[in-house]
C-alpha cells in the first residue's frame, strides 16, 4: 500500500471511528451522553469528535490538491501536503482518543492543537479555496483540541 492510499485508508477508518462513536449509544437503545446537559463536558468531547473529523477530510483534501500541483511542476508545494498529511494524522489520532474517551486525549490534543496551528498557517499562504477550507478547518480544530487539553 502506497502512502496516498495508507492516508486515504486512514482518514476512511478515522471518519468511520466518528460516526461509530456518534451513533453507538443509540444503536443499543441508549441516549447518547445519557445524563448529560448542553453545555455540559460531554458537549467538548462531541465537538472535538465534530471537529477532528472535518480537519482529516479537509486535510486530505488539501493534501491531494498539493500533490497534484507538485506533480505539475510546483515542487514548492510538496512540503504543504506533508504537512496536510501529518496534520490529517495528528487529528485522527486525536478522534480516536476523544471517541473512547481515553486519558490522554488532553496531551494528544494538546499537541494536535499545535500541528493544527502549524497546518493553518502555511495552507493560509495558500492560493485556493481548498487551501483556505483546509486553514478554516484546523483553526476551528486547534481551538476544539485546546479545549480537550483543559479538561
Amino acid at each position: 500500500m502506497n502512502r496516498r492510499n495508507a492516508i486515504v485508508s486512514f482518514g476512511t477508518a478515522a471518519v468511520g471511528v466518528a460516526g461509530l462513536a456518534l451513533s453507538a449509544p443509540a444503536a443499543f437503545g441508549q441516549p447518547a451522553h445519557e445524563g448529560h446537559k448542553p453545555g455540559a463536558a460531554g458537549d467538548h468531547w462531541d465537538h472535538c469528535i465534530v471537529s477532528c473529523t472535518a480537519c482529516v477530510v479537509a486535510c486530505g483534501k488539501a493534501r491531494e490538491h498539493c500533490v497534484n500541483i507538485a506533480k505539475g511542476g510546483k515542487g514548492e508545494h510538496a512540503p504543504i501536503a506533508a504537512l496536510t498529511a501529518d496534520c490529517g494524522d495528528c487529528c485522527a489520532l486525536c478522534l480516536a482518543l476523544v471517541s473512547r474517551k481515553s486519558q490522554v486525549t488532553a496531551a494528544v490534543a494538546e499537541g494536535c492543537a499545535k500541528c493544527c496551528d502549524k497546518c493553518a498557517a502555511e495552507c493560509d499562504k495558500m492560493a485556493g479555496d481548498v487551501m483556505k477550507d483546509c486553514a478554516k478547518a484546523c483553526r476551528e480544530c486547534a481551538a476544539s483540541c485546546r479545549e480537550m487539553a483543559k479538561m
